[in-house]
């Protein structure tokens, strides 16, 4: 996708999207950060970026080439209430899930 710059009609519209490239990038800088592992294999998360997980538990995920940090709500239950609308027992669906699961194994 290209952008032609020539069809903004004035300088006031390039003037106002030059604007909104610098704030856009300014926002995605503000939110990255280089930081580096210690000895221990620990890293420090920014003070900008703790205020975020103030006190939160984190779920780390590896992908691969990176780790995704991902914030866990206060009270996981809390947010599943509802979700799970069954008549079958937490034995019955976990036998279920082994099943599922042996059988994917297989192939």
């Amino acid at each position: 996708m290209s952008f032609e710059w020539d069809l903004l009609s004035d300088t006031h519209e390039q003037s106002h999207l030059l604007q909104f490239i610098f704030l856009c990038s300014h926002l995605i800088v503000s939110l990255m950060s280089v930081v580096e592992l210690d000895e221990k294999g620990r890293i420090t998360i920014p003070k900008r970026m703790r205020k975020i997980f103030r006190g939160r538990k984190v779920l780390l995920i590896s992908l691969g080439d990176r780790i995704e940090i991902v914030p866990l709500p206060e009270d996981p239950f809390k947010v599943l209430k509802g979700s799970f609308n069954t008549r079958r027992s937490f034995r019955e669906l976990r036998r279920e899930a082994e099943a599922l699961a042996e059988r994917e194994a297989e192939v």
